[in-house]
């Protein structure tokens, strides 16, 4: 697991690995060279280049670079630009986060010229009549006590437990005649997460416990509507104490998501003193998704439109490895959740080739969503096509020297 170092650490880092005259390996978009650190100056990170008398390195003012290095026997790894080069003096900005213990095998550059990726998203041509989904969801067969039920046993399962959880439950799926009936439904349909109010008179909760994102917070929802904050009278606020003056103490209500449709909810209520606490959304939560998994191995729909190449989305080249990208996406497109799984085609002088990649972390920004895909059962052939096509000769040499860390 990679550790972030802080700044004073990373700057004492640097001093020593200067001091002792560390060697490191930069690699940019268009090749990468050994070189040893020498004293920082005028708050640049200096090296003299290791490679043969009158080699010019193969960087430019301005690349982004990635430098990998030991120090006490762990492994260091940071990421910056080029400001200066010759044949004698490599200097780098100082890099705004450094860190170590990053299980790596190939360093991420930025993409050389050449190479490109387009996602298949799930569920991809696929049209039903529901509500599209802020998020887009992987179907997966459950693990769950409901793994070995039927359809209409998944069903009878939750009305026996819910009945003990909550004074009122319900499961609705929607169709052509039935979509979202008030804000709680239009809220869980457009954000595809859980609205889980233990208390309708603390409002949305500050917090989300789940690392993938499954509950709407504060922050979440006024993120979601470009918001900074939450007024008073907002209308999420104003319908939950609506639903307070009614009788309603605790409640929750659960989407049923499939690819990027909310095809139905699951809702627990609770009118009497108990409330509806984490080990319901953990109940409604293997619920929803067995749910949704017997849908697709039962047919419920009709049958999944084929992939054509027009359901590929084009992506745009953070950086890029052998072993995984970093890719962006428009923030109005739905969202990739973590550990999630996608097709995508790699595109690179050699040409295209298809591969799968899991979502290693997702990471919100102010107009797009970054997320790091890590090819999953690359094959070795694929894996030294695209080092070679990324790293030149230097793959080789990569590929022996770093042994897993880089």
């Amino acid at each position: 697991m990679a550790a972030r170092i802080e700044k004073v650490e990373r700057e004492f880092i640097i001093s020593n690995a200067a001091d002792s005259s560390l060697s490191a390996r930069v690699q940019g978009p268009h090749g990468g060279i050994r070189c040893r650190f020498l004293p920082p100056k005028n708050g640049l990170i200096r090296f003299l280049p290791q490679g043969g008398e009158g080699d010019q390195p193969p960087f430019r003012a301005w690349d982004s670079v990635s430098v990998n290095f030991e120090f006490h026997g762990q492994a260091m790894t940071f990421t910056t630009r080029v400001k200066n080069v010759d044949r004698a003096l490599l200097e780098l900005e100082f890099p705004e986060a450094m860190y170590r213990d990053l299980l790596r095998r190939w360093p991420r550059v930025a993409p050389p010229k050449g190479f490109e990726a387009s996602l298949l998203l799930p569920g991809s041509g696929l049209e039903l009549p529901c509500p599209p989904c802020r998020e887009y969801t992987e179907l997966y067969a459950p693990k769950s006590s409901f793994a070995s039920e039927s359809l209409n046993g998944i069903v009878d399962r939750f009305k026996q437990k819910a009945a003990d959880m909550a004074d009122e439950s319900r499961v609705v799926m929607y169709s052509k005649g039935r979509w979202p009936s008030d804000l709680a439904e239009e809220t869980i349909a457009e954000l595809g997460r859980a609205l889980f109010l233990p208390s309708l008179k603390s409002g949305l909760p500050t917090v989300d416990p789940y690392p993938e994102g499954r509950i709407i917070t504060r922050s979440s929802y006024a993120a979601a509507h470009g918001l900074d904050d939450l007024s008073p009278d907002s209308k999420i606020l104003s319908f939950i104490r609506q639903k307070s003056l009614e009788g309603l103490n605790s409640a929750l209500w659960y989407p049923i998501l499939y690819y990027r449709y909310a095809v139905g909810f699951a809702y627990l209520g609770i009118r009497g003193p108990r409330c509806v606490d984490l080990a319901a959304v953990e109940f409604v939560h293997d619920f929803c998704y067995a749910l949704a998994w017997s849908l697709k191995v039962h047919g419920y729909f009709d049958a999944q439109a084929s992939h054509t190449h027009e359901d590929l989305q084009a992506v745009s080249l953070v950086d890029i490895s052998a072993s995984g990208i970093l890719v962006s996406l428009d923030q109005n497109l739905p969202r990739l959740k973590p550990s999630a799984t996608v097709d995508l085609v790699l595109s690179d002088p050699s040409g295209q080739r298809p591969l799968k990649a899991r979502v290693a972390r997702a990471i919100g920004a102010k107009k797009n969503m970054l997320y790091g895909l890590a090819f999953e059962s690359i094959g070795e052939k694929d894996e030294d096509q695209i080092a070679k096509g990324i790293y030149g000769p230097a793959a080789e040499e990569i590929s022996k020297s770093q042994g897993g860390h880089c």
